[in-house]
């Protein structure tokens, strides 16, 4: 396999785990619910669309960042879809200047 066919499969691999992370965030922040986190509160069942992992996957972003938290679908998102569709695009180098 030549360097160049590797570099796309890891950039084009790189695209799709973006694209992925990018839908599970933003399914996590929009179904989340203060009342998922067991520790605030005894829940009998999460509400959450990607369950207790999901509900403190919002609960990590909305505790860190606020309400800035919707941003970061669309940014990793943005990486994605550049990653999948650029030629000369550099998945690290992108994620760094956008940190």
């Amino acid at each position: 396999m030549a360097k160049q066919e590797k570099s796309a499969l890891t950039r084009e691999l790189g695209g799709i785990v973006c694209l992925s992370s990018s839908i599970l965030l933003a399914c996590s922040l929009i179904s989340y619910d203060w009342h998922d986190i067991p520790r605030l509160y005894s829940p009998h069942s999460s509400n959450n669309w990607v369950g207790i992992f999901g509900a403190y996957l919002g609960f990590a972003g909305y505790s860190l960042v606020g309400w800035s938290a919707n941003l970061l679908p669309l940014a990793v998102l943005f990486l994605g879809v550049s990653a999948l569709f650029r030629n000369h695009f550099h998945l690290r180098n992108s994620a760094l200047w956008m940190a």
